[in-house]
């Protein structure tokens, strides 16, 4: 079932699985810091209100720039809410940007230090992800 989709981010639950994937799109440049916390946050509801165990996040075209401040509020807003919602593993489908691809590397790094429990693990191929997270 489709839960949002718009032209930076679209979100789909499947429930006989519980698994929520959301496919982030090549647009999110043109959004602020603001706005895209916005989309952020509308995910965080979505995952608070179906209680996925696993996540599939394609941040393939996603090349937001993610600094350390956007990390720390990342684990404080998002990843709190995918802990409470009793989320188990997310898997990353790696972006082309490098810029990118290290913020989320190091937003995992934060979040393992902070101990939400979530096991997150990143891959090139989705097939992969999928297979990992039904594993």
């Amino acid at each position: 079932m489709t839960l949002h989709n718009d032209k930076y981010l679209k979100i789909e639950f499947f429930a006989d699985d519980k698994l929520l994937i959301s496919t982030w799109s090549a647009n999110l440049l043109e959004l602020s810091l603001e706005e895209y916390k916005e989309l952020l946050l509308k995910f965080a509801e979505f995952v608070t209100q179906h209680r996925p165990e696993k996540i599939l996040m394609d941040t393939l075209k996603a090349a937001y720039p993610i600094t350390p401040q956007l990390q720390e509020w990342l684990i404080r807003n998002i990843a709190v809410k995918e802990m409470q919602a009793g989320v188990k593993r997310v898997a990353y489908l790696q972006p082309l940007d490098f810029t990118s691809k290290l913020g989320i590397e190091l937003t995992r790094e934060k979040e393992t230090a902070a101990g939400t429990g979530i096991v997150r693990m990143f891959f090139d191929d989705k097939d992969e992800a999928l297979q990992w997270l039904n594993g």
